[in-house]
């Protein structure tokens, strides 16, 4: 049987809360992997000054003939590769900050009345995430036009990174021989179609699009959608799109206290409803 999706009796599933879990394990392990990245540069130039280590050092199949092994795993380049791990987790917490996103952007335009049908749901569940954005948050707001701004640009870096054969974080797919030595040429996916350039204009740091990441979610949920906030994050009832047209939302979405007295109405009818199944 084929459901009508133009009809308002569909419910939408709720995970937000699961998926912000996600994007904060990795953004963590990020912020911890960076702590021992620190701690392990500092102790390499403590020791490196105490030893006065020899310039082979800097060479792991030098050093492996003139010093112990210890000693070359400590100096040589741990801390690189531990970096490099590092990285890896940033890169997947902005992934997961993403598709958090793509799934309560929809939530957020049900709860405000801007998505009301099983239809208009499915349109904007397969449209791209800026529109989402736009259909959940009021662009008009200079300060929320400046963050989608931002992430959208921090999204093409990355998505498209990680999408088109991960060349490198700056865009780098190949490098140009020429009387100065090897220049990187950049894959630039922010035009209409990819072309190449000399000029790195697509590099990121992690530390700097995590920042951006974290005061973006401080918007989001600051001021009027702090109601919106605790039903998608805190509960994880469905969406029911009825409540979207008739109203009960609107009415849920006037303050905390009212959010918080529906959701447990709501989990109270679920519960009932559960009983009965028995």
């Amino acid at each position: 049987m084929r459901i009508g999706q133009s009809q308002a009796k569909i419910n939408v599933t709720n995970v937000g809360g699961r998926l912000f879990e996600r994007y904060i394990y990795f953004r963590d392990g990020f912020r911890a992997a960076s702590i021992d990245v620190e701690a392990r540069k500092r102790e390499y130039e403590t020791l490196s000054k105490q030893r006065e280590l020899p310039i082979q050092l800097y060479s792991v199949r030098a050093s492996q003939r003139a010093n112990p092994p210890e000693l070359v795993a400590m100096f040589a380049y741990p801390w690189k590769r531990m970096s490099e791990n590092a990285s890896w987790r940033a890169l997947a917490a902005i992934e997961a900050f993403f598709a958090w996103t793509e799934h309560i952007f929809i939530h957020l335009a049900i709860l405000q009345g801007r998505l009301t049908t099983g239809e208009e749901v499915a349109t904007i569940a397969e449209a791209e995430w800026k529109a989402k954005f736009k259909c959940a948050i009021d662009i008009e707001d200079k300060v929320a036009k400046r963050y989608l701004d931002e992430l959208v640009i921090l999204r093409r870096q990355l998505r498209n990174f990680v999408a088109h054969g991960v060349f490198g974080k700056d865009g780098e797919a190949f490098h140009f021989h020429s009387g100065a030595g090897a220049v990187p040429v950049i894959l630039d996916h922010t035009l209409a179609k990819p072309q190449f350039s000399l000029t790195p204009e697509l590099a990121f740091h992690d530390d700097e699009a995590l920042a951006t990441i974290e005061k973006f979610i401080a918007y989001l949920w600051s001021g009027q959608p702090e109601p919106a906030r605790i039903y998608i994050q805190e509960s994880s009832l469905p969406l029911i799109l009825p409540k979207a047209s008739d109203g009960t939302y609107a009415a849920a979405m006037a303050s905390v206290d009212d959010m918080r007295e529906f959701i447990d109405y709501q989990t109270a009818e679920v519960d009932r409803a559960a009983n009965m199944d028995w």
